[in-house]
């Protein structure tokens, strides 16, 4: 019975999956399908919800315009100041926020970012990114307003790496839906038969 219930729910989530990947579910009831990635599902719907008439896009700017990056209103100048933020340092008895919650902000973040197209433009007009540069530069050392620049600097280039990481997930992800081009190749495997047991 616990088998019965089980294969019931592995179909019922690979109908909901192919559903979503707009593709044929298997014909037969008890076929267990492979090589649907939840993880693309998952970006391609929310492409879609931020792709909706409700979330209206920026104009585009020309080809050759200058950015002008005070009255921005694009998602990556929004995460920029989060980020700032994020990479403040905290107090002894202070928790950071990657203690709190772990890496899902940066994924949530980096994935909004990616999904909308402004990858480049977040890595070449970011805050942190800015800071990080300059202190290569002079090497200083110092307090600022009671912030220390160091502890600073080196939350920012860990948070860079991070981004750095989750972008090329995302990119790997992408690219690979858009050479699919909606359409799955998927694999059909029945599910194994378990071994009947007579009782003499």
């Amino acid at each position: 019975m616990f088998r019965n219930i089980l294969y019931y729910d592995l179909n019922n989530t690979l109908c909901y999956l192919c559903k979503c990947s707009n593709i044929s579910p298997p014909s037969s009831g008890r076929a267990l399908c492979c090589g649907l990635s939840l993880f693309s599902v998952v970006l391609r719907r929310l492409r879609a919800c931020l792709a909706a008439p409700q979330w209206p896009a920026p104009p585009a700017p020309h080809h050759h315009a200058p950015a002008h990056t005070d009255d921005t209103n694009e998602f990556h100048r929004l995460w920029s100041a989060l980020q700032f933020l994020y990479c403040i340092p905290v107090g002894d008895t202070q928790f950071t926020v990657e203690e709190l919650f772990g890496e899902g902000l940066h994924w949530a973040g980096c994935t909004i970012i990616a999904l909308l197209g402004q990858q480049r433009r977040f890595e070449a007009l970011d805050f942190c990114y800015h800071i990080l540069r300059v202190q290569r530069v002079d090497g200083k050392d110092e307090s600022v307003k009671g912030i220390p620049l160091k502890r600073m600097v080196d939350r920012i280039r860990r948070f860079q790496v991070l981004n750095s990481q989750i972008f090329g997930v995302l990119a790997r992800h992408l690219a690979a839906d858009e050479e699919r081009a909606g359409v799955e190749h998927v694999r059909c495997f029945p599910p194994p038969s378990a071994p009947i047991h007579q009782i003499n």
